[in-house]
């Protein structure tokens, strides 16, 4: 598969990652902040979504230990 239609791919899971997880944090909290913590937590799971898929399918990572993982 070439490159530029893994990245576009891993674009669009990340973004429905992100969406579904503003979802349910709307659906779960409703209190003063529910818009703030709905946009932070879905930024955040879309951008740790995008890095593993990445690291894995496009860069080939593999790390021999949880050390060099977190590196």
């Amino acid at each position: 598969m070439p490159l530029v239609i893994k990245y576009t791919l891993f674009a669009i899971i990340a973004t429905i990652a992100n969406i579904l997880c503003q979802d349910t944090v709307n659906r779960l909290y409703h209190g003063q902040y529910n818009l703030y913590s709905s946009m932070f937590l879905g930024t955040i799971v879309g951008l740790v979504v995008k890095y593993l898929l990445d690291k894995i399918y496009i860069f080939s990572f593999k790390s021999k230990n949880m050390l060099q993982d977190g590196q």
